[in-house]
């Protein structure tokens, strides 16, 4: 009789399974439409245009930059009219920074004077409600105050975010010696906290000139010629002294000097030579010098008169070109008997 009770098992387990698979398989397929209807609904309502998930200051930054508020706090070391000019100061450096939609601070300021302005503004959440009461993102808020390391004052400057109630940035210069160097430091403290660059000083450089550039070189070289020419001069005046009083000693018809010796005499003679010599060198050479000077000043000058103005393009190159003189060279030439000067130039 085993055989039947195993028959009634197997009968009692077969029924089992038939009536509990169902219910399961049907609570398994409730619950995944579930979570599928969920997910969906999930990425509709939170999630971006192309379904992913958006948190945080992306999500704000959604719909465009974020709208910043400036404000200079009124305190007890500035007037109305300072505290003006330091919000237009900022307001005008603030303008230039990219990715912030600025606007003005009087929203806010009465908000703050609503309240309790001294602590308002050193505590998040207070400065939280009025930035949205305010219809602002964030917060450019400065502040001056009487130094504590000195007697001058002291600029804060804070950057605020309303939604996430934190201070993102914050700055300070100390002990400034009054308003008007507070005013002075704002430009600078706004840079360093949007971490933006000071414009570069743009260096500037005399433009070239050929023309000027070859009478300067004419005028040094007409300079040397003078000096040539004089040093010649006085050599050839000192030549024909000593000439003279060679001649002045007297000579007999054999050709001997009276008051000379043969050996005295040849070597008078040869001081003369020489120094002729050396006054025909100076005098060629400050002649070539004079003339190569004279024809560089010449050019010079007419090609500065007539250069046409120089037009900055974008890059900032010209855009007309001078038209000059190039490659001047100068090149001294010696021998034994003579001396000259060679120049040479393009037009």
């Amino acid at each position: 009789m085993m055989w039947r009770r195993y028959l009634v098992v197997f009968c009692v387990s077969v029924f089992a399974v038939s009536v509990a698979g169902p219910v399961q398989a049907q609570d398994d397929e409730e619950t995944m439409t579930f979570g599928e209807e969920e997910a969906e609904e999930a990425q509709k309502g939170e999630g971006g245009d192309d379904g992913t998930m958006v948190f945080g200051e992306e999500a704000g930054e959604a719909d465009g930059p974020p709208r910043v508020s400036v404000v200079a706090v009124p305190t007890e070391p500035i007037n109305a009219r300072e505290r003006q000019k330091i919000e237009s100061e900022m307001m005008r450096i603030a303008e230039d920074v990219e990715g912030i939609e600025v606007e003005s601070g009087d929203a806010v300021l009465d908000e703050l004077k609503a309240r309790t302005v001294e602590t308002c503004v050193t505590e998040p959440l207070c400065l939280g409600e009025v930035g949205e009461a305010a219809g602002v993102d964030r917060i450019l808020m400065a502040r001056v105050t009487p130094s504590t390391t000195g007697g001058g004052l002291d600029l804060d400057v804070d950057y605020f975010d309303v939604s996430e109630r934190l201070f993102l940035k914050y700055e300070s210069v100390e002990n400034l010696g009054g308003v008007s160097q507070v005013i002075d430091n704002v430009k600078p403290t706004l840079n360093v906290l949007f971490e933006r660059r000071a414009p570069e000083q743009q260096t500037q450089f005399a433009e070239e000139d050929p023309g000027k550039a070859l009478m300067w070189v004419g005028i040094g070289g007409s300079v040397a010629a003078a000096g040539a020419l004089a040093g010649g001069v006085v050599l050839a005046l000192q030549a024909k002294q000593m000439d003279d009083d060679l001649q002045g000693a007297g000579q007999t018809d054999g050709g001997d000097y009276e008051t000379l010796t043969q050996a005295e005499a040849r070597q008078r003679v040869s001081e003369i030579d020489s120094k002729y010599a050396a006054a025909g060198a100076f005098i060629g050479v400050g002649g070539a010098f004079a003339v190569g000077s004279a024809i560089l000043i010449a050019v010079g000058t007419q090609n500065t008169e007539s250069a046409p103005p120089r037009r900055a393009d974008a890059d900032g190159e010209g855009s007309e070109k001078r038209r000059g003189i190039s490659d001047v060279t100068l090149t001294p030439q010696f021998s034994r008997q003579s001396a000259g000067l060679t120049a040479g130039f393009q037009f």
